[in-house]
């Protein structure tokens, strides 16, 4: 009995330090992206957002889903302030609605947008309606995954080259070119 209350207990208070380091390391971030939802494309931005050297927050309040994710994490409901609180929104600079629902995105973008004014917030929209409402929210950008997918299908059948040529350039790191945005700023 001693022995399994032992272990409950240090499994449980390994937890709890673990995630109260997370937090402070949160915490220290600034200019970091949040991304709200780590299903499949949720998990493909935060992955692509990381692997270019951008600090990221995931935040799900699916456990489970979060158990495999290698990045600060938040477990919770997105919609929620608080939640996007210990996540950061407030010094990070950009934010990714990728919930499973749109409202919830849109409500998402909604809160992010009242608590930080100068984020750059990007929603996932499941369906063609509510991209005008996602920008109403606040949205900078509005992304709908099966557009793409469906516009990039008409890419590789009309130019199956110049696609390969741009892959190249955008998504692969290991390249000695890259194309990107720089600002120039006035009497530079």
């Amino acid at each position: 009995l001693t022995l399994t209350l032992e272990l409950v207990l240090e499994g449980q208070l390994g937890n709890l330090w673990g995630r109260r380091r997370m937090q402070r390391d949160i915490d220290k971030l600034e200019g970091h992206a949040i991304v709200c939802g780590y299903g499949r494309v949720g998990r493909a931005a935060a992955e692509q957002l990381a692997a270019s050297g951008v600090d990221v927050v995931v935040v799900d309040q699916s456990e489970t889903r979060l158990e495999s994710c290698p990045l600060p994490h938040v477990i919770g409901d997105a919609t929620d302030d608080d939640v996007l609180r210990a996540a950061g929104v407030r010094t990070a600079k950009t934010l990714v609605a990728s919930l499973d629902d749109d409202p919830g995105s849109v409500f998402v973008v909604l809160t992010a947008r009242s608590v930080n004014p100068d984020l750059f917030v990007i929603a996932r929209s499941r369906t063609d309606d509510a991209e005008a409402k996602f920008l109403r929210a606040g949205a900078d950008r509005v992304v709908n995954p099966q557009r793409i997918g469906g516009n990039r299908i008409a890419a590789f059948a009309d130019s199956p080259d110049v696609v390969d040529f741009l892959d190249v350039v955008m998504h692969e790191g290991r390249h000695e070119f890259r194309l990107s945005d720089i600002e120039v700023h006035a009497g530079s």
